[in-house]
């Protein structure tokens, strides 16, 4: 499988009250925890897919860089992926998933069934994460759509 990596250097705050925007010159705090967010976007063109390929398939990937615990609820909602003048409200995705790792460090989220968007396009991408109950705003420019094998 071939994707881009966007890797983000972050460090969240659990206690803000309001809705804070996250992005690689703004780092903020999480019990003073590093957290690194991968986007990763990419289509399927091969035999084993239909003739323009599968529809777009976005991952969003959190883990922390200690390997500390992360706290048990971290969702992602308001979702959107932008290309040109057109949108993908991943947020209302049919087929989402979500997978905690294994020893509590990070969260994995994909979303399938996205648009036909053409190999090689730049995505603009933006979701509010939500950790216990504080809203941060992350955005990704310039995320390339790969072709997966």
């Amino acid at each position: 499988m071939i994707r881009a990596s966007v890797l983000v250097l972050i460090c969240l705050s659990a206690f803000a009250q309001s809705q804070k925007t996250i992005n690689t010159d703004n780092i903020t705090k999480l019990n003073e925890m590093g957290v690194v967010i991968a986007v990763n976007a990419a289509r399927d063109i091969g035999p084993v897919t239909r003739m323009d390929g599968s529809g777009l398939i976005l991952s969003i990937d959190i883990y922390s860089l200690d390997r500390q615990q992360l706290p048990e609820i971290i969702d992602i909602v308001e979702a959107t992926a932008f290309f040109d003048d057109e949108t993908w409200n991943m947020s209302s995705s049919r087929d989402i998933s979500i997978a905690r790792y294994f020893d509590g460090t990070g969260f994995s989220f994909k979303f399938r069934e996205g648009p036909l968007w053409p190999i090689g396009a730049q995505l603009n991408i933006s979701f509010t994460l939500l950790i216990n109950e504080s809203r941060y705003l992350y955005s990704q420019q310039k995320v390339p759509i790969m072709k997966n094998p």
